[in-house]
């Protein structure tokens, strides 16, 4: 996360960039996540690791809280 956060606001600090992030299930239900702003990073996270504080309860996008 602080990767995305590190590249978006030196984005926003040059003014003009493109922003790419893509997402993959690969084995053992981990996440492949490649984040393509001017260079390529690429992540590889555990399916556990995918939750986020209390806003979503997992890597589906569900949000405990709707409804």
């Amino acid at each position: 996360m602080r990767r995305l956060l590190a590249e978006i606001y030196d984005g926003l600090r040059h003014g003009f960039f493109e922003f790419t992030l893509t997402c993959e299930v690969i084995a053992q239900e981990r996440r492949h996540l490649t984040l393509h702003a001017g260079k390529s990073y690429q992540f590889v996270i555990p399916k556990d690791n995918c939750l986020a504080g209390n806003t979503i309860d997992s890597c589906d996008g569900s949000d405990p809280h709707a409804g």
